[in-house]
């Protein structure tokens, strides 16, 4: 049995994290379950507290959707992603292929072999 003069950890969050967080879910940015992950918020009815008490858009009562938004921004901005690095691959796919070809041109050309080949000396030519 656990000693009962032993203190439970509580989280202790400033007023001013408080209005960070409540605007953050006021632009759509979080939702309250994102809060609760993101600062160890063990309730979601305290990020609702916080959001009636902070908000200057919302009254208590009103009923304020902000998971939908809050994912399907994070989903937008995670494609938008993707297509950007999928795009640099491709450029960087492009960049090797033609120094591929750029380096079997001039070992046609001079009748060198320019390809570092594993496990052979280069030569002193």
């Amino acid at each position: 049995m656990a000693n009962r003069n032993q203190l439970r950890d509580r989280k202790v969050y400033s007023t001013e994290l408080k209005l960070h967080i409540v605007k953050q879910i006021e632009r759509g940015e979080l939702g309250v379950t994102d809060v609760c992950r993101a600062y160890g918020v063990k309730s979601r009815d305290t990020v609702y507290k916080w959001i009636y008490k902070y908000s200057r858009s919302l009254e208590k009562g009103t009923l304020f959707v902000v998971e939908k938004d809050s994912l399907s921004k994070k989903l937008a901005e995670l494609e938008r992603r993707n297509k950007e690095l999928e795009a640099a691959l491709g450029r960087k796919q492009m960049e090797s292929d033609f120094y591929r070809t750029m380096i079997e041109l001039a070992e046609e050309r001079h009748g060198i072999s320019i390809k570092k080949k594993s496990g052979e000396e280069p030569s002193s030519d």
